[in-house]
C-alpha cells in the first residue's frame, strides 16, 4: 500500500520534471545553443582525428630555434589543454577562432567547468614555466598586435605569448636566497 502511495505521489514530479526538460530542450534547440554545441564537438573531434603533429614537426614548422622550443612547446601544451585537445591535435596554422571555440567546456566536463580563456592561458603558463610575465606589457602587445591583425592563427599567438615569456624570465626575480641565523 505505501509503495503504491509513494509511486502516486512521485507521477506529478515525474510529469512536471519531463515537462522542464522538454522546455530546456526546446530553449536550446530555439536559441541555437544545440547546434552550436555539435558544431564545437564536430570540431574538435574533427582536429584530434587528422593526423598527429610530433613535438619535433611543431618545432620544425615552425622554425624555431632550439633554445626557444621549451617555451613554444608549453605554449602549445597550455593551449591544448585549454582547448581539451592533444598536444598533437594542435598545429601553427590552426586559426585563433577555431581554438577560442574549442577553448569552451566540452559536454562531458564537469558542472563547475567553464572552459577557458586567453587569461587562463597565460596564468597556466605562469605557473608551468614559473615566470613572471607582466600582465601590463602583454595587454599592451596583444591589443596592438590584434589591431593590426597579426593574431589570426596558433602561430601568431604563440609567437605574441613566447615573446612574453622571453620578457618574463629577463624580469622575474632570482630565487631568494637563504640566510643564516648568526
Amino acid at each position: 500500500m505505501n509503495r503504491w502511495l509513494l509511486r502516486l505521489l512521485l507521477l506529478p514530479l515525474r510529469i512536471v520534471w519531463s515537462l522542464l526538460r522538454g522546455l530546456v530542450w526546446l530553449i536550446d534547440e530555439l536559441s541555437g545553443e544545440n547546434r552550436r554545441s555539435r558544431e564545437i564537438e564536430e570540431k574538435r573531434k574533427a582536429m584530434e582525428e587528422r593526423p598527429p603533429l610530433t613535438d619535433q614537426a611543431f618545432l620544425e614548422q615552425l622554425g624555431v630555434a632550439p633554445e626557444e622550443a621549451p617555451a613554444w612547446l608549453a605554449v602549445r601544451r597550455v593551449v591544448a589543454s585549454c582547448g581539451y585537445l592533444p598536444e598533437t591535435a594542435l598545429h601553427p596554422d590552426d586559426t585563433r577562432a577555431d581554438l577560442e571555440t574549442l577553448f569552451r567546456a566540452p559536454p562531458d566536463a564537469p558542472w563547475f567547468d567553464l572552459g577557458a580563456n586567453w587569461f587562463e592561458v597565460v596564468m597556466s603558463l605562469k605557473s608551468e614555466l614559473g615566470v613572471r610575465i607582466p600582465d601590463e606589457e602583454l595587454d599592451a602587445l596583444w591589443v596592438e598586435a590584434d589591431r593590426a591583425g597579426q593574431l589570426q592563427t596558433f602561430r601568431q599567438v604563440a609567437a605574441l605569448l613566447v615573446e612574453a615569456i622571453r620578457q618574463g624570465q629577463c624580469c622575474a626575480p632570482s630565487p631568494p636566497t637563504r640566510r643564516w641565523p648568526g
